[in-house]
């Protein structure tokens, strides 16, 4: 049975692809919405990044996300100003044979390499609280901004590292809040 309308997006990350079984039902899914775009969120975690998982996600994937730790383990260096973040994100690109990459960078901000241009967005002060459910909520930012709003990528990431500071700023990886129509956090009590 098809879902009306298809999804704009598949996101999927390292550790559900682990299990053979649901590798088969991932490319089921990609066979039956071929127009949906494929997003990655690696979050290799030891033990469970095994090279030849993240490999499989990578040649499957049309935008990866991943963190400056991440990225560096990849791409090698450690890189931590949004200059060398640029570099490490094109070599990933470049090697990867990717078009599209999302560099979260914690507090200091977070990039995107976008059809061979790198867009930065520093992380703006706030009052961390829990991180816990920060990422996701940045990365849900940041696929609501690009498909369902039609931002820009640097909009669309200004938006992502908003949200994703507010997810911070609360208790919980989701935190009730209500939202204005491009989905920015408002909240009365902020």
């Amino acid at each position: 049975r098809r879902v009306s309308p298809p999804p704009a997006a598949l996101l999927f990350g390292t550790l559900a692809l682990r299990g053979a079984a649901n590798r088969w039902v991932f490319s089921a899914l990609l066979a039956a919405w071929p127009e949906a775009w494929r997003v990655v969120d690696l979050n290799l975690r030891p033990p469970f990044d095994r090279p030849e998982v993240v490999d499989y996600a990578l040649r499957e994937a049309q935008l990866v996300k991943l963190n400056d730790v991440e990225l560096a383990r990849l791409a090698g260096g450690g890189a931590r100003s949004p200059d060398a973040l640029a570099r490490a994100a094109h070599r990933f690109a470049r090697h990867h044979r990717l078009t599209r990459i999302c560099v979260s960078a914690g507090a200091r901000g977070a990039g995107l390499w976008w059809d061979n241009r790198w867009y930065w967005e520093p992380a703006r002060s706030v009052q961390v609280r829990d991180t816990v459910g920060a990422g996701d909520a940045f990365l849900a930012g940041l696929l609501a901004a690009l498909l369902r709003h039609g931002q820009s990528p640097p909009a669309a990431l200004a938006h992502a590292c908003r949200l994703g500071e507010f997810v911070a700023t609360r208790s919980g990886a989701t935190p009730p809040y209500l939202c204005d129509a491009l989905g920015r956090p408002r909240n009365p009590s902020s």
